[in-house]
């Protein structure tokens, strides 16, 4: 990576539009970013960590534990190199766990640590998306 390479923190969420995140990487990969993935253990069923890496050129980072031999905190050190968090797709449940606060995984715990931007891809049905308890979160 060179000095001028923005990092871009990529998470990755339960949704079926997780099939769309490889074209995401290969846009922001072609504007020179360095992409790192994060996924949420149900989006393993949408999109599998090789093809993640295979995209990306990085490790993909699935739990606490996914790269061994670490000392230091995964999710600190993820949100201290962020230039930006995407969170592509956002599904519901990940957007309500953000609003409130929760970090029961590396992704929520990693936003909660950055000081980097945020941006948030919503990805549900329409219905779920317009609920009152989604705009909400959204807010």
């Amino acid at each position: 990576m060179n000095s001028n390479q923005k990092n871009i923190l990529l998470g990755v969420t339960a949704s079926i539009s997780a099939y769309k995140v490889c074209d995401l990487i290969t846009e922001l990969r072609a504007e020179n970013f360095s992409v790192t993935a994060v996924m949420t253990e149900d989006a393993r069923h949408f999109v599998t960590p090789l093809v993640l890496e295979s995209f990306t050129a990085n490790d993909v980072i699935e739990n606490f534990f996914s790269v061994p031999g670490r000392t230091k905190p995964i999710h600190i050190e993820l949100a201290k190199k962020s230039d930006v968090i995407l969170i592509a797709p956002a599904t519901a449940d990940v957007i309500a766990k953000l609003s409130y606060g929760f970090a029961g995984d590396v992704l929520t715990c990693t936003v909660l640590a950055t000081q980097a931007p945020v941006v948030i891809v919503p990805a549900m049905n329409d219905k779920m998306y317009s609920h009152p308890a989604t705009q909400e979160n959204i807010e």
